[in-house]
């Protein structure tokens, strides 16, 4: 069996401002810098974490393939 998935790290261009905020709206922490992560031009990357033990109640949202696994799925 695998070992259950803790943790959500995401890389973003430094310059990439919007999706710095959207992490950050959606709990996710920046961590760190990491440099000349991105091609061709070697951009630095934000590092951004999530970890799922800090969720109170477990993921209740929906979408296609999430309601697909829970009816079709199954049989």
């Amino acid at each position: 069996m695998a070992p259950a998935v803790t943790e959500i790290d995401v890389f973003v261009r430094e310059h990439n401002l919007p999706m710095q905020l959207l992490l950050r709206s959606q709990a996710f922490r920046c961590v760190g810098t990491e440099r000349g992560v991105f091609e061709p031009d070697h951009e630095d990357a934000m590092k951004f974490k999530f970890n799922l033990r800090d969720v109170d109640q477990p993921f209740a949202g929906s979408n296609r393939v999430a309601e697909y696994l829970r009816h079709d799925g199954n049989k």
